[in-house]
């Protein structure tokens, strides 16, 4: 299968690659077609809709505060690199985002 990317998502694949967020291109395309797929998963497989029920949405709610937790251990995880102003990315996350 081949693939065409506009180019907005060509740099945004680059610039995940750069800051060290992702090992490969394909690594990025993996996490997207899992996120896909966990959000368009068909009523029945084991999950409510959201929005189908209130239960549902906080089931939903709660399965994405998990998927933050775990991305976050897994950033945490990730080797820093450092970057030509001598700080890492680590240290413009926390600069733009907080502790």
């Amino acid at each position: 299968m081949t693939i065409h990317l506009s180019g907005q998502r060509e740099q945004l694949i680059l610039s995940l690659l750069q800051a060290g967020k992702f090992a490969s291109a394909d690594a990025v395309i993996d996490e997207a077609l899992r996120l896909i797929e966990q959000r368009y998963q068909e009523p029945g497989q084991g999950e409510e809709p959201a929005g189908r029920s209130e239960a549902g949405g906080i089931s939903r709610t709660v399965r994405q505060l998990d998927n933050l937790k775990r991305l976050g251990r897994k950033l945490d995880a990730m080797p820093t690199a450092v970057v030509a102003d001598g700080l890492s990315n680590r240290d413009h996350d926390r600069i733009l985002y907080g502790p």
